[in-house]
């Protein structure tokens, strides 16, 4: 991650709070708008999602490629929490969301 993604990750965290508690607000909030369930690891994907649709739209404004690495590093540290190994005494990877449902 960047330098300057990171600080406005920062800066989000200190007006709004946890990403993950935010995420998981607003997955509850869409939920009852949409009628099924949707998941917190969905909430930053999709967001990603959107602003890549933007930074299609124009491609000139940076703002949109910073959100699209912000989100995305959100929705990682939703699912993968560092954890030690033996392999790895820094930490590893441990999947902590395994079941994400389809839309069928």
């Amino acid at each position: 991650m960047s330098d300057r993604v990171e600080k406005i990750l920062e800066e989000r965290n200190k007006q709004w709070g946890s990403a993950n508690e935010q995420m998981k607000a607003v997955a509850k909030v869409w939920s009852g708008i949409f009628g099924f369930e949707v998941k917190p690891i969905q909430v930053p994907l999709a967001m990603a999602g959107y602003k890549l649709v933007r930074a299609n739209a124009n491609p000139t404004i940076r703002d949109s490629f910073d959100d699209v690495h912000g989100y995305t590093d959100i929705a990682e540290n939703m699912v993968c929490m560092p954890q030690p190994t033996p392999a790895s005494p820094e930490g590893g990877c441990h999947v902590i969301f395994t079941n994400v449902p389809s839309n069928d």
